[in-house]
């Protein structure tokens, strides 16, 4: 298992432990239930830029993602033909969907059940919702940091269920 995660997030110091594997696989289920669909909507528009390239553009793409000493122009690259042609405003749309698709009491469950083997330094384990009262109380910009830091080093998002799709070849 890997050991806790320190961080610190608006002045707020916290240790996210690794949950357990009957709580942390129901939460990857959900959050690839969840975020999928927003998230592949999101790429949509970078494939389709990705497709619109030309043969040599194409080539080139390739050769700089094969070499890593070529990171510099690989960012050059991608800065100048793929994230320049990116609608910023359909990304917002994207998240704006994924935010409203969350109902606010679900985004509490969520919260208190990633916060379940989290601590905040100043206010003890968050898995007691007296802890996250006192805590949270007039602080809520620290939530969502909390939230992805504990996705992360949950790896709650690196469960890819397309590779059930594996079975059978």
């Amino acid at each position: 298992m890997k050991p806790a995660k320190e961080v610190t997030i608006h002045g707020h110091q916290y240790a996210i432990q690794v949950h357990p594997y009957d709580e942390g696989a129901e939460i990857a289920y959900e959050l690839n239930h969840s975020i999928r669909a927003h998230a592949l909507e999101a790429q949509k528009q970078t494939a389709n830029i990705l497709e619109s390239l030309t043969e040599a553009q194409k080539k080139e793409l390739n050769a700089l993602q094969g070499d890593k000493s070529k990171a510099a122009e690989l960012q050059t690259f991608w800065e100048d033909f793929v994230a320049s042609k990116i609608d910023r405003a359909s990304m917002i749309q994207v998240a704006a969907d994924f935010l409203h698709s969350m109902k606010p009491k679900e985004m509490a469950d969520l919260t208190n059940r990633l916060f379940a083997h989290t601590n905040a330094i100043a206010h003890g384990p968050l898995s007691s919702a007296d802890n996250r009262r006192d805590h949270f109380s007039g602080n809520y910009k620290t939530i969502i940091p909390l939230m992805i830091e504990v996705i992360r080093h949950n790896d709650f998002l690196d469960l890819d269920p397309s590779d059930l799709l594996q079975i059978g070849q």
